[in-house]
């Protein structure tokens, strides 16, 4: 069973997500489907009632409540029922200036309300080519679970070499087979008794052209969608891809 999220960005509008809904309205595949819209697109959604499908966000306040205008908090997505939320996406790192030790508390406000955290992590090109990524994605991983306990938890990785996103270009299947153990390995040091309640999927330039080489791989557990989840037809595919 492998995790496909959807993260539409700044994109999207309610006659977009009906077209998906009404494309899954018969969904049966094994795999789980996790759609992140806009915030504004994941209210009113109690009437969606299709297996392995969820709603997800694409951000979550560090704060709990108070005069943080224009945030959300994870209170307000668990009681939207939103289960998942995308935490320290690479763009918001670079262009809104998402630190290590902010993303460390939004993980923490996260599990605090039962919503499993999608945690983006990965290497520049200048840390690919000066082969430093490794302590790159180590750093990060380090910063983000800082003083938190996993428990029965579930914890969703995602790998996003930031060289690749919306470049069309991504790295060998090898690379991303090279990434995803060595971050079970840092994972194993952090939490060696809970190391399976973490899922380790691969975000960067996913499309209809390379998915299934992607999730044949035993060592990948699922597949962070761009921009082909923006399409209802391809991201359908997607979705119903079996090993």
């Amino acid at each position: 069973m492998k995790y496909i999220i959807a993260n539409w960005k700044l994109n999207g509008s309610k006659p977009l997500l009906n077209e998906f809904l009404n494309q899954f309205a018969t969904y049966n595949s094994h795999n789980y489907v996790v759609l992140c819209p806009p915030h504004l697109l994941l209210s009113d959604l109690d009437s969606i009632n299709i297996d392995n499908f969820f709603m997800g966000s694409q951000n979550v306040s560090e704060f709990t409540n108070g005069a943080f205008t224009g945030e959300i908090s994870a209170e307000m997505l668990a009681d939207n029922k939103i289960f998942y939320s995308i935490v320290g996406h690479s763009e918001r790192r670079t262009l809104l200036a998402e630190t290590n030790e902010k993303i460390n508390i939004k993980i923490k406000q996260l599990l605090s309300h039962n919503i499993t955290p999608i945690l983006c992590i990965g290497e520049n090109l200048e840390q690919r080519d000066a082969n430093t990524f490794k302590q790159a994605i180590d750093l990060q991983l380090e910063k983000a679970f800082k003083n938190i306990k996993i428990d029965d938890k579930t914890i969703i990785i995602a790998y996003e070499p930031i060289w690749s996103i919306g470049t069309g270009v991504i790295p060998e299947i090898s690379q991303i087979n090279e990434v995803h153990e060595f971050i079970k390995t840092i994972m194993k040091q952090l939490y060696p008794k809970n190391v399976n309640r973490f899922k380790i999927v691969y975000g960067g330039s996913v499309n209809l052209k390379n998915y299934q080489i992607i999730l044949s791989s035993s060592l990948v557990d699922g597949v962070l969608v761009g921009g082909a989840s923006l399409d209802s037809k391809s991201f359908y595919e997607i979705c119903n891809f079996k090993n």
